[in-house]
């Protein structure tokens, strides 16, 4: 049976693209979940003016992501935190602690887009990596201070 495809399917195809399935993985899981639907020249005109839609949704979320990428690499944040004698922290900053500092700052990310790959522990400059996008990531300073 053929099938146009709304969305990716792995090992089966991408959305738009034209398959033969089985008919009862069309009938039982592909159609009834809106995964596929049956190929006309009606829903091939439908399925372009989505993809149409997505993509040009996707260049705007692109372009603001740029963005925000300049605006976390021209800045820094600051974490005030207490610390002993020689510098070494009571605990560690966390991602809560930076994506606070950051929206201080007016630039709104997620703590889930911040990777620390080595625990900051004591006091000082650190480069923090920003997840934005599959192909898209950010450094950020981050300064670790001691509280007054």
């Amino acid at each position: 049976m053929r099938v146009l495809l709304r969305e990716t399917v792995e090992k089966l195809g991408n959305p738009g693209d034209i398959v033969d399935v089985a008919p009862g993985y069309a009938r039982n899981y592909l159609l009834p979940c809106n995964i596929a639907v049956n190929v006309s020249d009606e829903n091939i005109r439908r399925i372009q003016k989505e993809q149409e839609y997505h993509r040009e949704e996707v260049e705007k979320l692109q372009a603001s992501l740029a963005g925000l990428k300049e605006k976390l690499e021209q800045t820094s944040c600051t974490v005030i935190a207490q610390a002993t004698e020689d510098g070494r922290l009571y605990g560690s900053v966390t991602t809560a602690m930076i994506s606070e500092a950051l929206a201080k700052k007016g630039l709104d990310v997620p703590e889930k887009a911040i990777v620390i790959e080595d625990p900051v522990k004591e006091l000082g400059i650190y480069e923090i990596k920003v997840h934005l996008a599959p192909e898209l990531e950010a450094l950020t300073k981050l300064w670790v201070v001691e509280e007054e």
